[in-house]
């Protein structure tokens, strides 16, 4: 099993988890274009796509749906609130909703997702937890606080987390002060103090792989997020203890086994 992370920023947000054959797409923002390109520099024909996982409705985690579903027929999941969200802009597709866990099957794997409960200004935000025959992994992005649910993310051997902004850039910074306080909100998006903290928990139950994720181009650059990481992990070393990837906004060809 790999993860290729494709997009993540505010501009848009695209994963795929499986393999060249066969996997699925963790949210789908940015353009269908964009994706499908992003995939072939991986070496996987959009057809390996069989299944669509969406953790919320803004634009930058489904812009690319409509189109998408055009061309391949795959189901979309998600939350109740989050597929009754979408679905007047995806007449006839084929979506499903779960409230809790989900099996699932198929040739390439079989196993189960969680629902993570976020705390994000939209209507029923989640993050996931999949767990496959022989590996776990948790996406965790757009919360502006810890939840109790963060919990579920434990154990986990890969996790995407969220890594938002520094907050001395974003008080400083040419955001409006409307947007400054949504964005620093407990319905916005984690900081990297947040976020280093609760990377601590992950290590702690015994997470190898951290991919910090939605990183904001305008409050946080990747270096900054490494530093507040290795601030917040200073009891763990990076390359002996865990592996730590910060992503951009457009991803490299690359992908990590989990």
């Amino acid at each position: 099993m790999r993860l290729y992370p494709l997009f993540s920023s505010s501009s848009g947000n695209c994963y795929y988890l499986g393999s060249k054959t066969e996997g699925f797409l963790i949210d789908a923002g940015s353009s269908a274009k964009r994706i499908t390109a992003a995939l072939a520099a991986n070496d996987i024909p959009l057809t390996a796509v069989k299944g669509i996982f969406v953790t919320h409705e803004h634009t930058d985690h489904v812009s690319a749906l409509r189109v998408l579903l055009k061309r391949i027929n795959v189901p979309v999941i998600g939350t109740r609130g989050t597929i009754a969200m979408i679905s007047n802009a995806l007449s006839g597709a084929d979506l499903h909703s779960f409230s809790d866990r989900l099996e699932i099957s198929g040739a390439l794997c079989t196993g189960e997702v969680k629902i993570i409960k976020t705390s994000h200004d939209s209507a029923e935000p989640c993050g996931f937890r999949f767990d496959f025959d022989d590996s776990v992994i948790s996406f965790i992005t757009d919360s502006g606080v810890i939840t109790d649910d963060f919990g579920k993310a434990f154990g986990s051997g890969t996790a995407v987390l969220e890594s938002n902004y520094d907050p001395v850039m974003l008080r400083y910074g040419t955001y409006d002060a409307r947007t400054k306080a949504r964005v620093a909100g407990s319905q916005g998006h984690l900081s990297n103090k947040q976020s280093g903290e609760f990377a601590a928990l992950l290590l702690k139950t015994g997470t190898k792989n951290i991919i910090l994720a939605h990183i904001s181009e305008h409050n946080n650059t990747p270096e900054t997020a490494s530093e507040a990481f290795l601030a917040a992990t200073s009891g763990y070393k990076n390359g002996r203890d865990y592996f730590l990837k910060t992503l951009p906004a457009v991803c490299e060809p690359w992908f990590i086994t989990i």
